[in-house]
């Protein structure tokens, strides 16, 4: 199986989600030689990639710092790029899934706190 991981969270400090992503694909390459790996990043990443020869890295010219341009690259390119790179699926860690992507989607929430504490956000 060819599973793709949007890692485009994971630039600057991780903390919260970006601990869990970076965590989800460290424990993935240590345990898993099986499936194939793709793991799609900005050009501001700041983790270690997975040295093992199940694992592609894509690294995009995207700044992840800025959102509305990483929200934009997430729904416009990644669907293509999933396509090209012939994923069976597509994980998105980080609450946000591309809404059109003829690949299967696995989307990841961590909590709903800003549907129960919108001012806070």
């Amino acid at each position: 199986m060819r599973i793709g991981i949007n890692g485009m969270l994971l630039w600057g400090d991780f903390s919260g989600v970006e601990v869990a992503i970076d965590r989800l694909v460290a424990a993935l390459a240590r345990i898993d030689a099986k499936n194939e790996y793709v793991l799609y990043v900005s050009r501001d990443f700041a983790g270690a990639t997975p040295s093992r020869a199940n694992w592609s890295v894509h690294r995009t010219s995207v700044c992840a710092r800025n959102r509305l341009a990483r929200i934009a690259w997430e729904q416009s390119q990644l669907p293509g790029l999933a396509l090209r790179d012939s994923l069976d699926v597509l994980h998105a860690p980080g609450y946000l899934a591309p809404s059109r992507c003829r690949v299967p989607v696995v989307l990841t929430i961590y909590d709903l706190f800003a549907l129960t504490q919108p001012a806070n956000c």
